[in-house]
């Protein structure tokens, strides 16, 4: 009963480097994602689902970052390195969002 929590992303990606580096392992932002999604990194180049993925919800910038439901449902979307205190605020919104 938890929203899925996707960042998209290639490896040559300088946002996508700075997002991971200095956002997503704050330990604020850890607890919270952790405690309240399921937390996916996608490599939309490398990994075998991640072109596919990238063509079916229409990733066109990188990072994107998406909340979708368990039934592939996008609930929500943003593009762009998110600063903390933004990413945590959309989390906080997400986490309200009820899944049943």
């Amino acid at each position: 009963n938890k929203l899925l929590f996707i960042d998209s992303y290639t490896s040559w990606c300088g946002p996508c480097k700075w997002f991971s580096a200095n956002v997503l392992t704050d330990a604020s932002v850890a607890e919270m994602y952790n405690k309240n999604f399921i937390n996916y990194k996608l490599d939309i180049e490398k990994h075998a689902d991640g072109p596919g993925f990238a063509n079916k919800y229409g990733v066109s910038s990188i990072p994107t970052l998406f909340f979708i439901d368990g039934t592939g449902k996008v609930i929500s979307k943003q593009v762009g390195a998110q600063q903390k205190d933004s990413f945590l605020n959309w989390g906080r919104q997400m986490s309200e969002y009820s899944v049943n």
